[in-house]
């Protein structure tokens, strides 16, 4: 763990940097209020610098965040449904999509990438906030590989009691243009269904998920591997139901 002297200089280093940034850029979204001092010594050093790295308009600072908060998922220092680490993944997840930084009518925070590795890390960090975060980037989200990573993690995260978010992934799988359709989203979906039915026992009879998925294993403008896993998805449901 940092020493306090060296959170307290990395913290003023990040103020000053985003101060900066801010006077250069227009937000459509107001910045959360800035904490107090006093009310940040109340809360981890480590997870207050990756917040200020995530604020500044920096692809890669953000990444750098991202980098970090993976380093303290995997050594345990966040558990599941962390709120501080899921406000800096729920913050990073709509970079440039919901929350946009403009210089000159210029859109210059349109970072996919970004996007791809908090949709990643909100997987591995779990919880149903996590699960609600990945449910909005796929409905907003404009990036194939975006809303690959999303559905992959909702399927690492497993929560689908009542059908909600495999219906959600299906609906996304059919809003792809079918003559060209993208084979990674469409892997990554019939994966994440997968475990969804593995983990919670069926898709709740859902129609729109057969529809979906008989649509993938139908349809010539998919890669032959895409088709057969999409077979494989229709026996298991076929089995759970």
């Amino acid at each position: 763990m940092k020493s306090k002297s060296t959170v307290t200089v990395l913290l003023l280093v990040l103020f000053a940097l985003s101060a900066v940034s801010a006077q250069e850029s227009e937000q459509t979204v107001p910045r959360e209020k800035t904490a107090t001092i006093e009310e940040l010594y109340l809360q981890s050093g480590d997870i207050m610098i990756m917040r200020e790295m995530a604020f500044l308009d920096d692809r890669d600072m953000k990444l750098m965040s991202l980098n970090m908060l993976e380093e303290s998922i995997k050594d345990g220092s966040f558990g599941t449904g962390d709120p501080g680490a899921h406000f800096v993944l729920d913050y990073l997840s709509e970079e440039g999509i919901s929350r946009i930084v403009r210089e000159n009518n210029r859109t210059v925070n349109y970072f996919p990438t970004v996007r791809r590795e908090a949709c990643r890390l909100l997987g591995e960090l779990g919880g149903e906030n996590s699960k609600d975060t990945l449910l909005n980037v796929l409905k907003t989200d404009d990036d194939p590989v975006v809303l690959a990573e999303a559905a992959y993690a909702l399927g690492t995260i497993g929560i689908d009691e009542e059908g909600e978010v495999s219906r959600a992934i299906a609906f996304a799988l059919q809003n792809q243009d079918q003559m060209v359709p993208n084979d990674n989203f469409a892997h990554a979906s019939l994966l994440a269904i997968q475990k969804l039915i593995e983990k919670n026992g069926s898709t709740n009879n859902n129609r729109q998920v057969y529809a979906a998925v008989v649509q993938i294993a139908q349809n010539g403008n998919y890669i032959r591997p895409v088709k057969e896993k999409a077979y494989q998805v229709i026996s298991l449901m076929r089995e759970q139901n």
